[in-house]
């Protein structure tokens, strides 16, 4: 059988000063990495090469391009600098390159094409994403205008090969430039190559395929959409046509409403006021909900049953409160919103116990750790604060470059991961104060959430995408779409087998972690099919009890709404990747 393999080759870090280090590498290869990857998309046998020094280069591409068929499907994609020698000769950069030794510690362009040309292959892709030293123009990274007399074209032509590059003549391939260096972003050519794989926007005659001369279109449009200074090039030298990858939406990217016949609502709970419901917390034993809403602060007691008491007002002063959760003892909820202050309170007779001032904006996520120790805060300040719950005293605090939307801890409290509105999640260790970026949305970060067990993270945003992420490996294991507006909310099911995600699109999607291409669905629609009551308008926040019996949403209807036995059993295997 032909095989499909790729080799994808990303260099962010250099050992030479004079070669800027870059964000987008690291970020670009992991996403490509997981489409290529993913049988049900690319079908390839994927490596990674992550800023390899040029002996571990030079042998990863020989080893790769050698002994192989005629049918096999060959992919080599580079992101990192492109340079050039006095003689103008093209050089594609290692982490331990030095400018003034190229010949001997860069990766010549004749040598690959060399490897290139004696493979026996009838199908050799080359996607080069070269950038140069970091010169800035009009606000961008530029990749490189030392290259621009450079033609990679004419360097890599022969049968069976495909070249792909980011710019005429390899001269200006941009990234953002605008986010520091603790924010890892995307390269415009990436991120098209990308998008038009992942959504299938790329299939031009809607046969459920992507061929390299589609994609080369959609690919040209998108970056010269984005910045009309850029020119992808492509020179197609292959008989027939070239198949990528299957479209997602043909390739099992489905939805499948959850049968609601077997779902016990408990109650339709709805407010005293005629105001949205923004945030949720269960307490810790599960028989307590909160709610924030405007000026006011909701509690109901749940029975043996889940069903609810009467709630418990707990009034503020003209605030929107974006914010809440349990503090550590039984008795405390903290509160935060518009006006800057997180507020603990004793639920239980009323009384306001501590103010907290430090934020200079609206508050829009508290996080309690596991054992107490520390309590977070996050808003549009731009900043994220650690308290003492003990004393209720003011740590630390990091400032970041855009509005902090979401935070939560690890369970074993060593973890802080920050979404931002920049489009990154960040990770605080609060063990060696480091902070790490981990990846990022291709818009502002909504919600982040960690797994009750173990470094899973769970995250959603303004791009309608869901994401998993191993924090311990900072890799990303899936990133799929499926919701058709702002994802606001995303929380683990009780046994972490399942990522329930809520929506401005009034639907809630529960995503089975271990295979989450086939997510079920409680919409409006699937309710009252089922005689059921659901949100009318956006919906805002979801939560789910300790104990695993309770799935709550809270929207713009003015509508707290309960469930039991919602989530599916889980697929059997172990954990895929997306």
């Amino acid at each position: 059988m032909p095989a499909k393999v790729a080799l994808l080759v990303a260099v962010g870090q250099f050992d030479d000063p004079g070669l800027t280090q870059l964000r987008a590498p690291a970020t670009d290869a992991a996403a490509l990495a997981g489409l290529l990857g993913d049988p049900d998309v690319g079908g390839y046998e994927v490596t990674v090469l992550q800023d390899p020094t040029i002996d571990r280069l030079n042998r990863a591409l020989e080893a790769f391009y050698r002994d192989r068929r005629r049918d096999d499907v060959l992919l080599v994609y580079f992101s990192c600098h492109g340079v050039k020698d006095e003689g103008g000769n093209l050089y594609l950069s290692a982490k331990d390159t030095r400018l003034d030794l190229l010949r001997s510690t860069a990766l010549a362009a004749t040598w690959l094409h060399s490897l290139i040309d004696d493979s026996l292959s009838r199908s050799k892709l080359l996607l080069l994403d070269c950038c140069f030293s970091g010169a800035f123009s009009r606000g961008k990274l530029q990749r490189s205008p030392a290259l621009s007399t450079v033609d990679v074209k004419e360097r890599f032509q022969g049968t069976g090969t495909v070249v792909l590059t980011a710019s005429n003549e390899t001269e200006y391939a941009f990234e953002d430039a605008e986010v520091r260096a603790a924010r890892p972003t995307s390269s415009y050519f990436t991120r098209a190559l990308i998008e038009g794989l992942e959504t299938g926007a790329a299939d031009e005659n809607r046969d459920g395929w992507v061929s390299i001369d589609e994609l080369y279109n959609f690919v040209f449009d998108k970056v010269r959409e984005r910045n009309p200074n850029q020119h992808p090039t492509g020179d197609i030298n292959v008989q027939g046509t070239l198949r990528i990858a299957k479209v997602p939406s043909l390739a099992g990217r489905k939805t499948s409403e959850l049968n609601l016949s077997r779902v016990t609502e408990y109650q339709q709970l709805v407010l005293h006021a005629s105001d949205e419901v923004y945030s949720l917390a269960f307490s810790h034993d599960s028989q307590t909900l909160a709610a924030g809403s405007k000026d006011v602060a909701l509690l109901w007691r749940l029975d043996a049953d889940g069903r609810p008491a009467e709630p418990i007002h707990l009034e503020h002063d003209s605030t929107f409160l974006y914010a809440i959760t349990f503090g550590a003892e039984p008795y405390e909820l903290l509160t935060a919103g518009e006006d800057t202050v997180v507020r603990v309170w004793n639920w239980q007779d009323g009384s306001l116990i501590q103010s907290l001032e430090h934020h200079s904006d609206a508050v829009y996520s508290i996080a309690l750790s596991p054992e107490g120790t520390y309590v977070a805060t996050g808003g549009y300040d731009k900043q994220v604060a650690l308290w003492d719950p003990a004393s209720w005293g003011y740590i630390d605090s990091r400032g970041f470059e855009a509005r902090v939307s979401s935070i939560a801890f690890s369970a074993d409290g060593k973890l802080l991961a920050i979404g931002t509105h920049d489009d990154a999640i960040v990770i605080w260790n609060l063990e060696s104060n480091e902070v790490r970026p981990l990846g990022t949305h291709d818009s502002s970060v909504e919600a982040v959430a960690f797994s009750h067990r173990g470094h899973l993270l769970a995250s959603a945003g303004l791009d309608k995408r869901v994401c998993l992420w191993d924090c311990d490996n900072f890799s990303r294991l899936w990133r799929l779409p499926g919701h058709e507006y702002l994802v606001k909310s995303v929380t683990f099911a009780a046994d972490d087998k399942v990522v329930a995600s809520a929506s401005w699109d009034k639907t809630v999607r529960l995503w089975d972690v271990a295979r989450p291409r086939l997510p079920r669905v409680i919409s409006e629609e699937s309710a009252k099919r089922a005689g059921r009551v659901w949100h009318e308008d956006w919906i805002w926040a979801v939560a789910v009890s300790n104990d695993g019996r309770i799935l709550a949403t809270g929207g713009s209807d003015q509508r707290v709404i309960l469930w039991s036995n919602v989530f599916p059993q889980p697929a059997p295997g172990g954990l895929e990747r997306a």
